[in-house]
């Protein structure tokens, strides 16, 4: 025995089938791409209400820089934007970051380029900002140029300030002294506590050193305070570019004209732009740091508050991604390819596979509106040559006129209801002219006939009825 299926059985079973295996696609894309997120999501709010917000330690710098200043202004802004509990804490810079690190004593924490340490493990989240080199000298003094310290200007030793030992300005400090072969000239004097706990304006009028160097963000505080009561000026680094290839780390750069003019005393001369070096800042995480803290991390860091209140100049996502020294973690990585195709992000997978459901759907429902509306047309025309083709065979075994005349009247009658009904289901011109043809076919079939009995030979019968009629 063989199953025949009718055609809109067949039609109904595919489009259910259709309908059915894009839901189950939609599906399985969005649990492959929210699940994660979500379950993360959710048993982090389930945690929250028993430990409390989740606590980040961040490594920072000096307590009077402007790295410090910058790590204090990101924990509160995370802290408002995403619930942290955070822990700022004043280190030594890169030498002690990276290892605290690495000992999860710290979960984030800003790197120097320019300090050659340990970095494996940490894997990085963005390069924040770069770290200027400052070589300060007061206005009476003999130094114009950083090669004039190998002269000993004043015939005397000079005594230059690198900051605390290991520092960034000690490491780049001591390498210059050593191009310019300037040792025997200088006196080198590191920072004590109590020097580190005062700026450098407080030191430069108690006579501790002669000159200074710092690598600090544009702006810092400790070395805008000398340099903004005009009795200090900056020491260009002429020969920044040749620097920038001996000292690993670093790039020549200008710091822009007038950046430090705050104060009237500050010359015309003084505010004009000086070449100088530059280092890079990475912001980098712990071992193991979850996923979740890096992404809501990478938010803050480049959302418009923190650029704001941090003062950061030139933070962008497209610098910020380019981390020297570590590799980015999986987190910040997805978060820098979010913009990129759809196999970028989980969210993205998300948006597209809706796209596509939502396409599918609108088309399936675009496509049983239209059969719907085909077979409305179908039954329109379909109901009328069935009709016309019962009126042609009853006319042919009708036996006399008036049979013909009334199935004729049918038939006319069936003709104005169905074009009717056709100019209310707009039918094709196609489907017009089938029906006109069934109405013509089953009119002729009705004149036919119509003669054939008008024309048969009259029995005896039928004469006598006549005669006596």
């Amino acid at each position: 025995m063989t199953l025949r299926l009718s055609p809109s059985v067949v039609h109904a079973a595919g489009r259910v089938g259709f309908v059915a295996a894009a839901a189950l696609a939609g599906a399985g894309v969005m649990l492959y791409a929210l699940w994660p997120t979500f379950a993360r999501v959710s048993m982090q709010r389930l945690w929250e209400p028993i430990s409390g917000p989740p606590e980040l330690t961040m490594a920072t710098g000096f307590a009077n820089t402007g790295l410090h200043a910058m790590g204090k202004v990101l924990g509160t802004q995370l802290e408002e934007d995403h619930r942290f509990k955070m822990n700022v804490v004043d280190t030594d810079g890169s030498p002690v970051n990276a290892p605290m690190l690495r000992a999860r004593k710290a979960d984030i924490g800003f790197v120097s380029s320019v300090v050659q340490i340990d970095l494996s493990e940490l894997e990085g989240l963005a390069t924040v900002e770069r770290q200027y080199l400052h070589f300060i000298v007061p206005q009476a003094s003999p130094i114009r140029r950083l090669r004039d310290l190998a002269t000993r200007p004043g015939g005397k030793n000079v005594r230059l300030s690198l900051g605390p030992v290991n520092g960034a300005p000690d490491v780049i400090g001591r390498q210059l002294l050593e191009y310019y072969k300037a040792t025997a000239g200088v006196t080198i004097l590191n920072s004590s506590d109590q020097q580190l706990k005062r700026n450098l304006l407080t030191d430069f009028e108690l006579g501790h050193f002669d000159a200074a160097m710092r690598i600090s963000l544009l702006h810092s505080s400790n070395v805008e305070a000398p340099l903004g009561t005009g009795q200090y000026r900056l020491v260009p680094i002429e020969d920044a570019e040749a620097l920038a290839k001996f000292l690993p780390g670093m790039e020549p750069i200008v710091i822009p004209e007038g950046t430090y003019q705050a104060s009237p005393d500050v010359s015309e001369g003084d505010r004009a732009a000086v070449k100088t070096l530059a280092a890079q800042v990475a912001l980098v995480a712990r071992p193991g740091l979850p996923a979740f803290t890096a992404q809501r991390v990478l938010q803050t860091l480049y959302g418009h508050e923190f650029a704001k209140k941090a003062h950061v100049a030139g933070l962008s996502e497209e610098s910020g991604q380019r981390v020297i020294g570590v590799p980015l973690h999986a987190a910040a990585e997805a978060y820098y390819r979010r913009n990129e195709p759809i196999t970028a992000d989980r969210f993205e997978i998300a948006s597209f596979a809706l796209t596509l459901f939502g396409l599918a759907w609108a088309a399936l429902r675009v496509s049983r509106r239209f059969d719907r509306g085909d077979d409305s047309k179908r039954a329109v025309v379909t109901t009328s040559v069935e009709r016309f083709a019962a009126i042609s065979e009853a006319a042919e075994q009708a036996v006399d006129v008036a049979s013909l005349e009334a199935l004729f009247a049918d038939a006319t009658k069936i003709n104005r209801d169905s074009i009717k009904r056709a100019a209310e289901a707009a039918l094709r011109p196609s489907d017009l002219a089938v029906m006109r043809q069934a109405y013509d076919e089953c009119s002729k079939t009705i004149r036919r006939r119509k003669r054939t009995i008008e024309n048969a030979p009259r029995t005896e019968i039928e004469r006598s009825e006549e005669a006596s009629g």
